[in-house]
């Protein structure tokens, strides 16, 4: 349930480039800020196409680039994007694996998730339509296939790039004990475990895979299985070469595979 909403900076704040951002604090059980970009105003008589742009790490802390930053200021943003796509960028407390906790009620990301998704959909419900789309790369790749499987109904489509989508066992790298804490928990979240029974979830959905850099075998780990499915929908284009970071190159070849976010 959402338990506090209040905005923090006034409506259209205009930055040098056209492009506004909005600052929301949204506080279901975890503090979690979201930032919305739009490059021009909004037609309520059109369909809105919604992007979460999901983190790699907690708060505002960008190890691997910030990818709001990236979209901002570059003339890709301005110049390319079409009108009424709005991009929303959630920043979570905790490391972000978008998964709940077992325990521990202020770490339920997956609830979380869903209840910011939900409430951004309320907010923009006078369109006429609303599509929505999660971009995510490495852990947050892994997390927009995760909350797709989990909850079909969160999202239209997904953006992954360099993601250990494959991973099959809960390792003491790459932060994951603080969230799933132990092997029981996780084998609930993993995604090849999961898949022979949710794999109808993904069904109707539009997934998109960019390349590899760090996590090859990982990916294709899941995406074999994928073939096993003929009524799953996805795009695999393993021949994008970019370091393991956020890229305005990668998201923009990503995009290019829809028609509904990039101007042709």
């Amino acid at each position: 349930m959402i338990k506090e909403l209040k905005n923090i900076s006034n409506e259209g704040l205009f930055y040098p480039d056209g492009v506004i951002i909005e600052q929301q604090y949204f506080k279901p059980n975890s503090d979690i800020h979201l930032y919305r970009y739009i490059n021009s105003p909004l037609d309520v008589n059109k369909e809105l196409n919604i992007v979460f742009v999901l983190p790699v790490k907690q708060g505002q802390t960008y190890n691997f680039g910030d990818p709001l930053t990236n979209l901002k200021d570059s003339s890709f943003y301005t110049k390319e994007v079409k009108d009424n796509v709005i991009f929303i960028h959630p920043i979570f407390k905790n490391i972000p694996w978008y998964a709940n906790h077992p325990t521990d009620i202020t770490i339920q990301q997956q609830t979380d998730s869903k209840n910011f998704v939900t409430f951004i959909k309320n907010k923009y419900s006078n369109f006429l339509s609303l599509n929505v789309s999660m971009i995510g790369f490495s852990k947050s790749g892994w997390g927009a296939l995760s909350l797709l499987m989990h909850q079909p109904t969160i999202a239209d489509h997904v953006f992954i790039w360099d993601a250990p989508l494959g991973i099959d066992e809960l390792t003491f790298g790459y932060e994951m004990v603080p969230v799933f804490v132990n092997d029981a928990h996780f084998d609930t979240y993993d995604l090849n475990t999961r898949l022979p029974s949710e794999a109808v979830n993904l069904e109707n959905k539009g997934i998109y895979i960019g390349g590899y850099h760090e996590f090859e075998v990982f990916s294709e780990l899941i995406t074999d299985e994928f073939v096993n499915y003929p009524n799953i929908d996805y795009v695999l284009d393993d021949t994008l070469s970019f370091g393991h970071a956020w890229n305005i190159e990668w998201m923009e070849s990503l995009f290019r595979e829809v028609d509904f976010i990039l101007k042709s």
